[in-house]
């Protein structure tokens, strides 16, 4: 088995390292951890090259590579994938202590589980909460479709023996709601994890994939521009960032499952009509050339994960981003893991593809 060792989050100068076995030996890490547990390295298998997304629909550069059963799974609604889901036998006995609706005037999100899948607890005593902010363009997904993806983090880090609990945000989408309708929507979720749920917010790991990434990245700027300026996570996952929305990537344009014209379309669509040319290097907005600059060392947290496949139309941005952390912050806070071969967001279309294909659900 290959072992990875991760930094360690926060001001312990006591550094664990622990490594559990991967879904697939071959595959980088996902890792989340917290200044009070040991390090969590989760694995993800890989999908073939061979999605192509265009606007509300996902096609395949070759069909014969992915049948269409994957394409109905990744195209149904939220609710849709988590009924079926939790209706696996699997999750089936324990699914009423899963996948909470938590619905306030200023946010919607859902609470995967809360500390453990059959024993639930206040998420205020886990060993560490991600709040996961979802992929899809600002314009589709839920956190239903990433209910799969969301449970294997969470079993791996539970078979640890270290308590988790996984809110994901389940923000307005553009057109209909456009920047920075999730922007405020993020600050509010943040809030009630500190204050309503009283989370420390050194127990907490801030994650997202492609657009969740993005607002990741946002959120964290505002944070640090806000009037109350609440205390920072401790950690910071981006999966297949979207880094810029006016920057047109040249690389992988025949090999990733985005292109760039679908880019920039998305871009337009989540910034909506009303958007001031003047405002499109926002420091919100921007993160490869924002005007004025970013802070970086006051808006990340002590510990920063990049994950990106070396196929993606987004990669050079992302080796681009990284290196400017490495040289600005130090080495030892940001770590990168870039996958040969993948594909955008790779991870979770992979777990996509063990549900559409029953894998995983059969039992525990």
């Amino acid at each position: 088995m290959t072992k990875v060792t991760l930094l360690s989050l926060g001001a312990s100068s006591v550094r664990h390292q622990v490594s559990i076995q991967a879904f697939s030996e071959s595959r980088p890490p996902f890792p989340c951890s917290a200044q009070v547990f040991p390090h969590q390295n989760v694995r993800f298998p890989s999908i073939p090259a061979h999605l192509n997304v265009h606007s509300n629909h996902i096609s395949f550069r070759n069909r014969s590579a992915l049948n269409f059963r994957l394409i109905r799974f990744l195209t149904r609604p939220g609710h849709v994938h988590a009924s079926s889901i939790l209706s696996s036998p699997r999750y089936l006995s324990n699914r009423h202590n899963l996948f909470h609706l938590v619905s306030r005037p200023a946010f919607t999100g859902y609470w995967i589980l809360e500390s453990s899948l059959t024993q639930p607890q206040p998420p205020k005593t886990s060993d560490i909460t991600i709040f996961y902010l979802h992929g899809g363009g600002y314009f589709s997904s839920q956190p239903g479709t990433y209910l799969l993806f969301l449970l294997r983090l969470a079993e791996s880090i539970l078979a640890q023996g270290q308590t988790v609990s996984i809110f994901a945000l389940d923000y307005h989408l553009a057109p209909e709601h456009c920047h920075p309708t999730q922007l405020r929507e993020a600050a509010a979720a943040y809030s009630y994890l500190i204050k309503d749920q009283g989370i420390p917010p050194e127990k907490i790991v801030v994650a997202g994939d492609s657009a969740g990434a993005h607002l990741a990245l946002s959120f964290l700027v505002d944070l640090q521009t806000s009037e109350e300026k609440p205390s920072k996570p401790a950690g910071l996952v981006l999966i297949s960032p979207w880094l810029s929305l006016h920057h047109t990537p040249s690389t992988n344009a025949d090999r990733d499952c985005l292109s760039a014209s679908f880019l920039e379309a998305t871009a337009k669509r989540f910034l909506g009509p009303s958007f001031r040319e003047e405002e499109k290097f926002s420091p919100t907005l921007e993160f490869l050339t924002p005007q004025p600059a970013i802070d970086w060392g006051a808006v990340l947290p002590v510990w920063i994960w990049v994950s990106a496949g070396t196929n993606e139309v987004l990669f050079d941005d992302a080796v681009k981003w990284v290196q400017g952390m490495e040289d600005g912050l130090g080495r030892e806070r940001v770590e990168k893991a870039f996958a040969e071969g993948e594909v955008h967001a790779w991870q979770w279309l992979e777990t996509m593809d063990e549900g559409a294909k029953g894998r995983f659900l059969e039992g525990g």
